[in-house]
């Protein structure tokens, strides 16, 4: 078997996460700097454009659980990044 990756935290489940287990596996380095540089996403609310249900959405992108509306990719508040900085991208020609 391989090396364990979670261990009991201290302080339970109330200071860290479900069960009070911590993951101790870092990251994978192309999560780095890259990642951590780029600006977070905020949370955003409006009302939905069809039928006035209050919707949450990631910098100004809304999709309206009750009626399927969603707004155009454009109306957020900055641009989408592009698919080379995903870091899930598996490169040109996959």
């Amino acid at each position: 078997m391989g090396r364990r990756r979670y261990s009991r935290a201290r302080g339970g489940c109330a200071a860290n996460c479900a069960g009070g287990l911590r993951l101790r596996r870092a990251l994978p380095r192309r999560y780095g700097r890259r990642m951590m540089d780029s600006p977070q996403p905020q949370i955003t609310f409006t009302s939905c454009r069809q039928c006035g249900a209050e919707v949450a959405g990631l910098d100004g992108r809304y999709a309206c659980g009750v009626c399927g509306w969603v707004n155009r990719y454009d109306e957020g508040h900055r641009t989408l990044p592009s698919a080379e900085d995903d870091p899930d991208y598996p490169g040109p020609g996959a």
